[in-house]
């Protein structure tokens, strides 16, 4: 299985603000006989904060070395000739942990060690009709299935927000909820070390001809929930998938006004 993969990225328009945070990369290799594997990271560096587009870009280089280093070493202590990535998915997990864990290194590595600084990250690792998801912070990840017609955060959104809706203090997407769900309670360059049980890491199967990823900082789907988001996909031909961005870009700018880095992966 391949994808169509599409992807935008604009600076907030707003005059202050000098530079766009988010950094992003995209890749993808493939590994004697076995299937393609593609790779998707996003960063945010954290609003407010010194220096946020030096921690996003460290965030996506301290990931991007490691998993591809401990990817190949899969690989090269494996029998190369049978060995397959996708019949390993914990493991890809496991580098996915790993790679997270070195872009906090590399994040805390290069900070000024007088100014706070942060970025949250959230990664896709596509092999044939899989995919393993990670992420640290509030970048979503969701999941359309084109048969349901239906699209799902997949990821783990770390506000405040979303620890006062599991307490049951109000719902989710309510007035209350967004007065404080761009206060991140995890992040990276918070501490020098990252704990697992601190990375969300998810995978998803079965992915079929039509079905979709969508993967981005918070500032591209403003107040936009599922179901929104899901309409949007609906409405969308295949004629029209390369506006998609640009069409959800603009509706989030009616909420508030940040960068905006966005991807969309639609299966084949």
């Amino acid at each position: 299985m391949d994808y169509r993969i599409y992807s935008e990225t604009e600076k907030a328009a707003d005059k202050n603000h000098r530079e766009n945070e988010d950094s992003f990369m995209y890749s993808q290799f493939s590994f004697m006989k076995d299937k393609k594997i593609q790779l998707i990271v996003v960063a945010d560096g954290m609003g407010g904060l010194s220096e946020g587009r030096r921690a996003s870009e460290n965030a996506v280089k301290g990931f991007m070395n490691t998993f591809y280093v401990d990817v190949m070493e899969q690989y090269m202590s494996s029998d190369m000739e049978e060995f397959s990535l996708k019949y390993s998915i914990g493991d890809i997990k496991k580098i996915m942990v790993k790679a997270i864990q070195a872009a906090n290194r590399k994040v805390c590595d290069g900070a000024d060690e007088f100014e706070a600084t942060g970025s949250t990250i959230s990664a896709v690792c596509l092999i044939d009709d899989c995919a393993v998801i990670a992420n640290v912070g509030d970048s979503p990840i969701y999941l359309y299935r084109k048969t349901a017609k239906k699209m799902k955060m997949m990821s783990k959104l770390q506000t405040v927000a979303e620890q006062a809706v599991a307490a049951g203090a109000y719902e989710r997407y309510s007035p209350e909820y967004y007065r404080n769900d761009h206060i991140l309670y995890c992040s990276l360059g918070q501490y020098d070390k990252i704990l697992e049980d601190d990375i969300y890491v998810s995978s998803i199967g079965n992915l079929k001809s039509g079905d979709a990823i969508l993967t981005g900082s918070d500032g591209c789907f403003g107040h936009m929930n599922e179901k929104i988001l899901g309409r949007i996909m609906n409405e969308c031909s295949t004629q029209e998938e390369g506006f998609l961005l640009n069409q959800i870009f603009s509706l989030a700018r009616m909420d508030k006004d940040d960068d905006q880095t966005a991807f969309l992966c639609i299966a084949e």
